[in-house]
């Protein structure tokens, strides 16, 4: 069964609800952005932030869900951690799959 964008969007903006819940003293919301079948959010924390986004795209190493942690690493923005979906995702792979990078995240050590 192929997961729609927006089914997708639904649940990662659940998830991003919880995750500022359970994050609250460890995690900042850096801003969303919201716009058609589009969903990106940015979180930091101390020595990272995370970027997640959801969307169509034309072409791009994923299907519809991109996680990048980026940190300072001599002083040079640096992708530390990436994960992207693929076709065999569904909602719940990519509900895991963030999670697991939100504790990358909070336990990255400069």
């Amino acid at each position: 069964m192929e997961v729609k964008v927006e089914d997708i969007i639904k649940n990662v903006k659940e998830w991003v609800r919880n995750i500022q819940k359970q994050y609250s003293g460890i995690l900042q919301l850096g801003g969303i952005t919201e716009k058609d079948k589009v969903y990106r959010v940015e979180f930091t924390c101390k020595n990272c932030m995370i970027e997640v986004m959801v969307d169509e795209p034309d072409w791009a190493p994923y299907r519809n869900v991109s996680c990048l942690i980026v940190a300072l690493v001599n002083d040079i923005p640096e992708v530390v951690y990436s994960w992207y979906d693929s076709d065999e995702d569904n909602i719940s792979d990519i509900l895991e799959q963030l999670n697991r990078s939100i504790i990358v995240a909070t336990n990255y050590e400069e």
